[in-house]
């Protein structure tokens, strides 16, 4: 019986299309670039294939790496330092490539979320709520001009509704006008400026508080505030701290956003951590290279378990999967330590609890940058 193997089907030629290498007719691959001997036209089978070939690597080297990587802590990064590289896939690719899932299961699970919360309103629901809402509005509108009446305070409150809109020329006007109104006795004074800036969006926030409804122009006029750009940005953010306080939705879509950064601060955080890695482990012969090689693998599978815990929580309806996560990954951690630097167990735990002071003093530095980021962006 003739043995069938992924080569029977190829046409092979003596030259290869690649690198115009001679090569035989009975090699499957060429000597010179490796690309495989097949002559035949590029089919749709063929290049599905070659595309998840190139982007997960789902060949022999992808279940070589991932099996041991999870289960043997520490392994694939002490091989791939040692010289089998062509075994393993490379940790920075494996490490990109689970990060991008592990991203897009995120995007699937908020877009989810968010359908659930806004799928069920119909348009006339909206249109009800939103007329409710107009009505409830303009009531308290109408008790605040009262209540200020009798304080001897005249204030003319605008009339709000649903087709209240802002003629983009006057946007235009105010956008134009960015200088801050920032000033005591005269001079601009940078903690004055701080505290000015700190009193208005506190005044912007207790305004929105009774006054929700009205928009952020009028609000300004309302409050004696210039129309510039920068008191529409304070006044839109301390909207934002509102809703933040009271808005489960919106603190939920903040989190995502934050989810959706975290990529871009550890590729500024890890090569960081690392040097505080190798500073650690100076005595030894690793280089810089080497300990990034084990950072990223260790990386890769902290990103591995919080997408198996998370869909474990998804798929249960429970909250437990987080905590399970944590012990699992600092268990992991600690065995990577122990078994890729072959140390003492007791100089490993000191080393491990000083490594997780610094990640938790980095995590929190970059947590704050990106929440402000997010925040404010």
């Amino acid at each position: 019986m003739k043995s069938t193997t992924r080569f029977t089907k190829n046409k092979k030629g003596i030259i290869c299309l690649n690198c115009n290498q001679p090569i035989s007719d009975n090699d499957n691959f060429c000597s010179n670039c490796g690309q495989v001997n097949d002559e035949l036209p590029l089919s749709i089978k063929q290049f599905i294939s070659e595309f998840f070939s190139g982007f997960f690597s789902f060949d022999t080297r992808f279940f070589k790496t991932f099996i041991p990587l999870l289960f043997k802590p520490g392994k694939v990064s002490k091989e791939y330092i040692e010289g089998k590289r062509r075994k393993y896939v490379n940790p920075f690719q494996l490490y990109l490539h689970v990060t991008i899932v592990f991203f897009l299961i995120q995007g699937l699970f908020s877009a989810l979320d968010e359908y659930k919360i806004s799928g069920s309103f119909s348009k006339n629901d909206t249109q009800t709520a939103t007329d409710s809402i107009i009505k409830e509005e303009t009531k308290n509108l109408r008790q605040l001009e009262k209540d200020l009446a009798a304080k001897d305070i005249i204030v003319n409150l605008p009339v709000i509704t649903n087709n209240d809109s802002i003629n983009n020329t006057v946007i235009d006007s105010i956008l134009n006008d960015i200088k801050p109104e920032i000033s005591v006795g005269g001079k601009n004074i940078k903690d004055l400026k701080v505290l000015r800036i700190y009193e208005k969006v506190n005044d912007f926030m207790e305004f929105d508080k009774e006054n929700k409804a009205i928009p952020i122009l009028q609000a300004l006029d309302s409050l004696g505030h210039k129309k510039t750009r920068w008191n529409i940005f304070y006044y839109k953010k301390a909207q934002d701290f509102n809703k933040f306080s009271v808005d489960s939705d919106f603190r939920n879509s903040f989190i995502d956003n934050i989810i959706s950064k975290i990529s871009i601060a550890l590729f500024f955080m890890l090569p960081i951590f690392t040097l505080f890695l190798s500073l650690l482990y100076i005595r030894g012969k690793k280089n810089y290279t080497e300990h990034l090689v084990l950072v990223f693998n260790v990386q890769t599978v902290f990103f591995i378990f919080l997408i198996f815990f998370t869909l474990f929580d998804r798929i249960f309806k429970t909250d437990i999967g987080i905590g399970i996560f944590f012990v699992v990954f600092l268990l992991y951690l600690y065995k990577s330590l122990r078994n890729f630097y072959k140390q003492s167990r007791t100089k490993t735990v000191i080393k491990y609890f000083l490594l997780n002071i610094v990640f938790i003093i980095l995590s929190t530095v970059g947590g704050v940058i990106i929440s402000f980021l997010a925040f404010v962006l």
